[in-house]
């Protein structure tokens, strides 16, 4: 009996990822919605600085803080595996999700001319900025919790302990024999190629000249030579002179 390698989606996976497209571009709207919100936001806030200023902080913020939700968004769905990871990611979609809201209402209340209220208010005056900073914080918490920045601090925590183990092993072997007797060795090559570079430069002075066959000399006298024995019968006395019995 042959099998059928092809899979085929059922209903229910087909309406799933219909579903889930359209929660997608939901998400999508909302992020454009509050970049919208934010940029106006901004630019009212810095309205007194030069046009050219005012746009690239505006255009800054969006990039940097409307963005940061998609950003999170797509990584806790698809990229982030480690518990940090995704905790921190949840924490960030909460947070920017409620930015992006307060943004969006603020927005629409300025719009249609509604007072603020004094949240609203402080909220234009540092909030605004704030978010930055926490854009900032969570960015980098991600980023030092990778696992693959985990894997590169062991890997540099071990080559920094077998470079520190391979200074401590040499540093113990100058003092023994084994590198003593090659410091030997070296000192008796050097010495004979020091010789052979002098005669050398001797034969390159005086090319005429050959050196004469080297003569053992002979051995100085010494100083003090016992005396031979003498014969007889080892007295002071000559024979002559000893007393006879």
């Amino acid at each position: 009996m042959q099998t059928n390698d092809f899979t085929f989606d059922t209903p229910d996976d087909a309406r799933l990822e219909r579903v889930n497209s359209r929660g997608d571009w939901l998400i999508k709207g909302i992020i454009l919605m509050g970049a919208l919100s934010s940029g106006s936001l901004v630019w009212q806030t810095f309205a007194a600085k030069h046009i050219a200023a005012r746009l690239l902080l505006t255009v800054l913020y969006i990039a940097v803080v409307d963005l940061a939700l998609l950003w999170l968004v797509d990584g806790f769905t698809n990229a982030y595996s480690t518990d940090k990871q995704r905790k921190a990611a949840l924490f960030g979609i909460v947070f920017f999700g409620a930015v992006a809201l307060t943004n969006i209402v603020t927005h629409f209340m300025e719009f249609a001319g509604s007072p603020l209220s004094i949240y609203q208010r402080e909220w234009l005056r540092w909030g605004l900025i704030a978010v930055v900073g926490v854009t900032f914080g969570v960015a980098l918490y991600l980023k030092l919790n990778s696992p693959k920045i985990a894997q590169m601090r062991l890997e540099r925590q071990y080559s920094a302990l077998r470079d520190s183990v391979t200074v401590q092993a040499k540093t113990r072997a100058l003092g023994s024999q084994v590198v003593q007797e090659a410091i030997s060795q070296i000192e008796q090559i050097e010495a004979q190629a020091m010789a052979a570079r002098l005669i050398e430069e001797a034969r390159q002075r005086h090319p005429g000249l050959k050196a004469a066959p080297t003569q053992s000399r002979p051995a100085a006298a010494p100083l003090w030579v016992a005396p031979p024995p003498k014969q007889g019968n080892g007295l002071d006395w000559p024979e002559e002179q000893i007393p006879k019995v």
